[in-house]
């Protein structure tokens, strides 16, 4: 939950843009259009914001979101519904390869045509209508981890469990066979009696029969697990706030690779996908989807990008103070280029003639 949070919030938050031209040529942002009032509004009941982060953890978990567009009276799509990913099912065609989609709600099934759907989907090698999620590629470490807890709580509620055994070489009456039941019940039954000291009489032996919690090395498996998990979903450490080895330089790598690797494919991807198959509802031709950039620079590379502009003369001092967050100088000091005097400007038609 942690992880597919933590990208569904970042995923949530990104700006979406609409821009007439594309990146391959000069683009103009325009700033109201009805595709734009319904990303944001998405329906009356979700912002488009919450719109995107349970898309964001339906892919992730299942690697499927199928949108829900209805249309309104002038026959664009006027909402956007996330349709519950294992309730949908595709209903393949020889000659169209998708002929509609089933939505069985239990109760009903009801279809849809592959114009009210747009279909996101993490490709499946093994079937080209199914989808794999990162949580399904997990799925053992997600039993293991879900198993383990559950072993712990169950150890330390007790109930008592058979994790030993009271052994005599006589048999017991059954009116002390009895007694000894309702004493053990009594006394070490439930979480405030866990673990306290048993006094046995007569003869009576305690053997333990069950692996001890520290035995099993709890610690460092759960460890090994979260890491695992994290390597399936290509976390850094430090996103997840875990300290371990972290430092100021590897955590600011650790947000890059977040944003990098993680936040602007997903971002791509549901781009590449409305501007294919949204916009065109809309009947509008020219126009683009974007979103803001997401990646950050490091503080290094603005830093170096800073020392080698103004080393070069290529920047100005106050523009090099401005990468560093400082405060500008005035301009007879600050806006000024800082040129070395052994470099002289030579035009390349001098050089040809001093050649020849």
């Amino acid at each position: 939950f942690g992880i597919t949070q933590r990208i569904a919030s970042a995923v949530s938050e990104v700006r979406w843009r609409l821009y007439k031209g594309n990146e391959r040529s000069e683009r103009n942002q325009i700033s109201s259009h009805p595709v734009l009032d319904l990303l944001d509004y998405a329906n009356e009941f979700q912002t488009g914001q919450e719109i995107l982060e349970i898309h964001s953890i339906y892919s992730d978990c299942v690697g499927k979101v199928f949108w829900y567009l209805p249309r309104n009276k002038l026959g664009t799509p006027g909402e956007i519904w996330v349709l519950p990913s294992h309730q949908v099912k595709i209903v393949p065609s020889q000659k169209d390869f998708i002929s509609g989609y089933l939505y069985d709600t239990g109760s009903e099934k009801i279809p849809f045509s592959t114009d009210e759907i747009i279909w996101f989907s993490m490709p499946d090698p093994l079937n080209a209508l199914g989808s794999i999620g990162f949580a399904q590629a997990a799925a053992v470490e997600l039993d293991s981890e879900a198993y383990s807890g559950k072993w712990n709580r169950n150890f330390f509620y007790n109930s008592a469990r058979a994790d030993a055994v009271i052994e005599t070489d006589s048999n017991l009456s059954e009116e002390d066979f009895n007694t000894l039941k309702q004493q053990w019940n009594t006394e070490h039954r439930g979480l405030g009696s866990a673990h306290k000291i048993a006094i046995l009489q007569g003869g009576l032996k305690y053997k333990q029969t069950q692996i001890m919690p520290k035995d099993m090395d709890f610690s460092q498996l759960r460890k090994q697990t979260r890491e695992n998990l994290m390597f399936t979903f290509g976390m850094p450490l430090s996103i997840m706030g875990v300290s371990e080895n972290v430092n100021k330089a590897n955590a600011e790598a650790g947000d890059y690779v977040f944003a990098r690797y993680l936040i602007k494919p997903r971002l791509t991807k549901i781009r590449n996908k409305l501007n294919e198959q949204l916009l065109p509802m809309f009947n509008t031709k020219g126009l683009e989807l974007d979103f803001d950039e997401v990646v950050p620079e490091t503080i290094e590379q603005k830093q170096s990008l800073a020392e080698s502009g103004l080393r070069s003369g290529a920047m100005t001092i106050n523009e090099s103070r401005k990468f560093y967050g400082l405060d500008t100088l005035p301009p007879e000091q600050g806006d000024v280029l800082l040129i070395t005097l052994n470099m002289i400007a030579t035009p390349i038609n001098s050089i040809v003639k001093s050649i020849k």
